[in-house]
């Protein structure tokens, strides 16, 4: 895929598949940057799933396997907001 970006850097489609590929191997640096380039580029299918991907709350919820309101910090346990 990469070499396919080389010959056609504008096209979001490809961004689009290879964030897909990153997807299903856990590389969440790539997953970001594929699906903020495609839709940079106008990519404008599978909103909510790309949306949801690269949210804050999909990443807390990836790493510690609770949503963002449940997560506590420091010994008077304040909650964090991630929006």
């Amino acid at each position: 895929m990469d070499s396919l970006l080389t010959d056609y850097p504008d096209d979001a489609q490809i961004y689009y598949k290879r964030g897909l590929v990153n997807f299903y191997l856990n590389d969440r640096q790539a997953i970001v940057a594929d699906f903020v380039k495609c839709r940079e580029l106008g990519f404008d299918q599978e909103k909510d799933f790309i949306s949801n991907v690269v949210s804050k709350k999909y990443l807390v919820k990836q790493f510690t396997g609770k949503q963002g309101d449940q997560l506590t910090h420091g010994k008077d346990s304040t909650q964090i907001e991630i929006h």
